[in-house]
């Protein structure tokens, strides 16, 4: 499985737990290259959790 593929796989993983329990999960490829999907995911989460900020 390549990075990207891998990366992908996480990202839909993480939309699944958005919708339930509040645990993210990303690469450091994710962190360091695809920063703006894991702040939106970061802000999803966060907001369903109360967060108003």
């Amino acid at each position: 499985m390549s990075v990207v593929h891998g990366n992908a796989d996480l990202f839909r993983a993480n939309e699944v737990v958005i919708a339930g329990p509040r645990l993210l999960i990303f690469s450091s490829y994710a962190i360091r290259r695809e920063r703006p999907v894991v702040g939106q995911q970061l802000r999803q989460l966060l907001r369903r959790g109360g967060f108003r900020g």
